[in-house]
């Protein structure tokens, strides 16, 4: 794709940048941002080549050793420092407050706007396409932990707002804007476009997909993404993005990501989120293996939460994201844009209030969240908030501590599931370079469910939790826990049906296997993949041979270049006894029982649950669906999680990196699969077509 495509694809991009830009209003404008300029008012950057340009030499943001500082310098078209152009500068003009692009230029190294300093304050308007040189476009010198090759960046205390900017980039991690200790970047009425590459057949030789900052030219395949560019990325201390009106597009991996920082504050008001497809030039999403729509998603995520960030979203729309968010430690909470808006910096600067548009936030993903090797997170879906899945609104990926809170939500699944809990395929996957902390490129997992091949961990007392609450809606699916295998601590979850909500659906513990439905194509699929191998799985959950007792295909092994295979599990309700859910139905919460449950502790207090309860020799419960009213009271014991304290691969920050009695419980549990009943899936789908936006 790269030369004759992608240049082909920048133009059609470039054109679509400029169409896109009439969607923006000019009616939510905050103190932040100036009136627009023109040309003749504002210096003008004319920028063909970088060839003949002064080397400016600022240190790298984070200080951290990458390849761009083996070069030891950087292109600049505007080096503002405390309000005035530096020496290093090719330009002269005394005024920088506000800078009108219209260029195109090539090279990996050139940054059109570095500002740092309190006292930069920088207003740009305009038109930029930056692509790599072809010396540059397998990556070699790249990273977007320093600024080099990135568009705009907002260090040290200085400021840039883009107002009215048609930016579009192309090469391993080109970024839009990085934001870097105490500064603030606003986009306003904007829209911009960042391609990236494809790690998988464009980086240069020996590149090794690594959690590591001086290696990383795209996300660790673990989280089950790929891409090579992250459209904004936000660093260090108290830095501050807001967006506002605008278009971010991402070709794979992230549009903003948040890393090796601390207590950064995002805002996004009335401005659309999306990861490119693969028709568009973005990445794969599996859409041949898993039935999508083949331009409905890309590879990447919305937007990265660690470093003990907050993130707002007010009537933004998030879509073609394999997931809304990747949730380490932070709080995002997602609600529409009614009202004045007001906007604080993380040094708790008041930057200025932004009139919403009055649109209510929708997040259209393979996943609506994941949660990943977490410290504490807490996420929140308000005021109207719409998901619409594919897969699981919420998957937890075992270590952490998470809070979701749906209230006043409207959740639509395809697979009728609302929280899926696995264990985390860091682990499974492995490192197999220590030195770069290269992960290994295959997946590989005995054939059959953990419980036949001795892969269920026993008890442990580092159990973690996830706190589920539904408020105020109607909400339709399947929660399940099918965490405790592979070595790996069983988790707790905790579910309370509170005032106003509805819940339709069953909650239960599993273990779970990476695999789908059966169906011709999806064996056709693996068998012309290079690096999968399977099994057939039958009805009772056993290895069969017998291609017509399939149910289920396992892949028992599979390849970075089916990343998007990892995240993707199917469940059968088992209790291994260790693992927990602890169910409260309070405040006039309604939970009815779709097929069949399985839990350890049930509290209804002044709530309601339709259903017919068994208590299990093992302790457990089994749900069985009943008109009948389960009285009052509490069932089984309690569990509450032993908190361990995190240990992750560390990451710059201090966040951590790159996730009746019924004899016998396994017995009676029925096939849960990633389809809801019949009578979900009927709900879910009227659901889906009143709801949609």
């Amino acid at each position: 794709m790269k030369k004759a495509t992608r240049i082909l694809a920048l133009v059609v991009a470039l054109m679509m940048v400029l169409s896109l830009s009439a969607f923006a209003s000019s009616e939510a404008s905050g103190e932040l941002a100036s009136e627009e300029v023109t040309a003749d008012e504002a210096a003008e950057l004319t920028v063909e080549s970088i060839e003949d340009m002064t080397a400016s030499s600022y240190a790298t943001l984070d200080a951290v050793n990458t390849r761009s500082q083996d070069q030891g310098y950087i292109y600049v078209g505007y080096d503002v420092v405390d309000g005035e152009l530096t020496s290093e500068s090719n330009w002269t003009t005394d005024d920088v407050t506000e800078i009108t692009l219209a260029n195109e230029v090539e090279g990996a190294g050139f940054t059109a706007v570095h500002s740092s300093g309190a006292a930069s304050d920088v207003t740009v308007t305009g038109t930029l396409v930056l692509y790599n040189g072809e010396d540059d476009a397998e990556g070699v010198h790249a990273s977007d932990f320093t600024g080099c090759g990135a568009a705009f960046v907002a260090a040290d205390g200085g400021r840039i707002t883009l107002q009215g900017v048609d930016l579009t980039t192309d090469g391993f991690v080109r970024a839009a804007v990085i934001v870097d200790d105490g500064a603030v970047a606003w986009i306003e009425d904007s829209s911009i476009v960042t391609y990236g590459a494809n790690p998988l057949t464009e980086a240069y030789d020996g590149y090794v997909n690594s959690a590591t900052t001086s290696v990383m030219l795209s996300p660790p395949w673990v989280l089950g993404i790929q891409g090579g560019i992250r459209t904004v990325n936000i660093l260090d201390t108290e830095a501050t993005f807001v967006t506002v009106n605008s278009y971010l597009a991402s070709g794979g991996w992230g549009v903003v990501s948040t890393d090796g920082c601390t207590n950064p504050y995002l805002y996004f008001i009335d401005s659309t989120l999306e990861i490119l497809s693969e028709s568009e030039g973005g990445m794969n999403s599996g859409w041949e293996l898993y039935g999508y729509d083949e331009d409905a998603y890309g590879s990447g995520y919305g937007s990265y939460v660690i470093g003990a960030c907050y993130q707002y979203y007010y009537g933004t729309t998030i879509e073609g994201v394999t997931f809304g968010a990747i949730a380490r430690e932070g709080t995002a909470t997602y609600a529409s844009s009614n009202g004045d808006i007001d906007v604080v910096a993380a040094t708790g600067e008041e930057l200025g209030t932004v009139e919403g548009q009055g649109n209510v936030t929708t997040i259209n993903a393979v996943i609506g969240v994941m949660t990943h090797s977490s410290e504490d997170v807490a996420i929140s879906y308000t005021d109207g908030t719409t998901l619409n899945v594919e897969s699981a609104a919420v998957l937890y990926r075992s270590s952490g501590h998470a809070d979701i809170v749906f209230d006043e939500a409207v959740v639509n699944s395809n697979a009728g599931i609302l929280i899926q809990m696995i264990d985390d395929d860091d682990s499974t996957v492995g490192m197999g370079d220590m030195t770069t902390m290269g992960f290994n490129t295959s997946l590989v997992e005995d054939a059959g469910m953990p419980s036949q091949t001795g892969n269920e961990t026993g008890a442990t007392d580092s159990n973690e939790e996830l706190n589920a609450t539904f408020t105020n809606g109607d909400y339709v699916g399947n929660l399940y826990n099918g965490t405790g295998y592979y070595a790996q601590a069983g988790d707790v979850m905790n579910v309370t049906v509170g005032e106003g909500a509805t819940l339709t659906g069953d909650i239960a513990l599993t273990e779970t296997f990476h695999g789908i439905a059966y169906s011709e194509k999806a064996v056709a699929f693996a068998e012309a993949a290079d690096g999968v191998e399977y099994v057939f799985i039958d009805e009772n959950f056993e290895v069969t041979e017998d291609e017509s007792e399939a149910v289920y295909i396992q892949f028992t092994q599979f390849t970075i270049n089916q990343y998007y295979m990892l995240c993707r599990m199917e469940n059968h309700i088992y209790y291994n006894g260790y693992s927990a859910i602890n169910v409260t139905v309070t405040d006039g919460g309604v939970w009815t029982v779709a097929e069949e449950s399985l839990i350890t502790y049930l509290n209804i207090d002044g709530g309601t649950v339709y259903g017919e309860i068994i208590e299990n020799e093992d302790g457990s419960l089994t749900i069985v669906p009943s008109d009948e009213v389960i009285p009052e009271g509490e069932y089984g014991t309690a569990v509450e999680a032993n908190v361990a304290e995190s240990t992750g691969m560390g990451n710059v920050g201090g966040s951590s990196e790159p996730e009746g009695i019924t004899v016998d419980s396994t017995a009676s549990g029925e096939a849960a699969t990633d389809e809801a009943s019949d009578e979900v899936a009927e709900v879910a789908t009227e659901a889906s077509d009143e709801d949609e936006t």
